[in-house]
C-alpha cells in the first residue's frame, strides 16, 4: 500500500444514505486520493454511483453486505 490511505465506509448509516456517502466517498477519492470501501447492499450503491455520474473508480470497492 505504500503509505495509501483506505478508509471503509459502512454507505448504508446515516439519514441520507447511501447517497450522501457515496457523495462523500467521491469527493475523497477525486480531491485527495483517497480509496474508499463502500460497505453495504451493492445494488443500492451501484444505482447511487451511476446517478451521480460514475464512482470515479469506486465500483470497483464495493463490499456487499445484506
Amino acid at each position: 500500500m505504500d503509505g495509501e490511505i483506505v478508509v471503509a465506509l459502512d454507505a448504508m448509516g446515516g439519514d441520507h444514505a447511501p447517497r450522501a456517502l457515496v457523495e462523500g466517498a467521491m469527493k475523497a477519492r477525486r480531491e485527495w486520493g483517497i480509496r474508499v470501501l463502500l460497505v453495504g447492499d451493492e445494488e443500492r450503491i451501484r444505482a447511487e454511483l451511476e446517478q451521480l455520474g460514475g464512482g470515479d473508480g469506486l465500483e470497483e470497492h464495493i463490499v456487499h453486505t445484506p
